[in-house]
């Protein structure tokens, strides 16, 4: 299989397309591919560790919160609540930021900034734990912080 086939490498180009778009000027594209990075990087999660037949429906989602709850289900990681809010906004992104209509949203400057700092913190601090196959019977309760060197409480 190609390297690039996979929803961890497309989601990796999206969060760099997002960096291009922001430095262009285009927030609304740039929060687009924020929000495509974090809807792939839990298919991922949801491919390696699901059932195919099962999580067909899903894995076709662009639902974010749903992708994350099935992450939490089968890999038992726990998002913290703070998080599940984010996810809750990020699902928003995919229609309201892409497609004009009633519920269009037109993104500013701080709001594409502050988008695409909590998708670089969220890759940093959960991409590694949700792109592996998880068979312990432990739990990883992460959470993004504002700041990246602070350990979570």
């Amino acid at each position: 299989m190609d390297e690039n086939n996979s929803y961890q490498a497309i989601a990796n180009q999206d969060l760099r397309a997002a960096e291009l778009m922001f430095n262009a000027g285009l927030w609304n594209h740039s929060v687009r591919h924020c929000q495509q990075y974090v809807e792939k990087i839990l298919k991922a999660c949801i491919e390696l560790n699901g059932d195919s037949t099962k999580d067909y429906m899903i894995l076709h989602s662009h639902i974010v919160q749903s992708l994350a709850n099935r992450c939490e289900e089968l890999t038992r990681i726990k998002f913290a609540l703070e998080d599940k809010r984010w996810l809750r906004t990020m699902t928003s992104y995919y229609f309201d930021v892409n497609y004009p209509g009633a519920r269009y949203i037109s993104i500013d400057h701080d709001e594409a900034a502050e988008v695409y700092r909590k998708t670089v913190d969220f890759k940093s601090g959960y991409e590694n734990h949700l792109t592996k196959r998880l068979d312990s019977d432990t739990t990883d309760e992460i959470q993004i912080s504002d700041d990246p060197y602070k350990k979570p409480e």
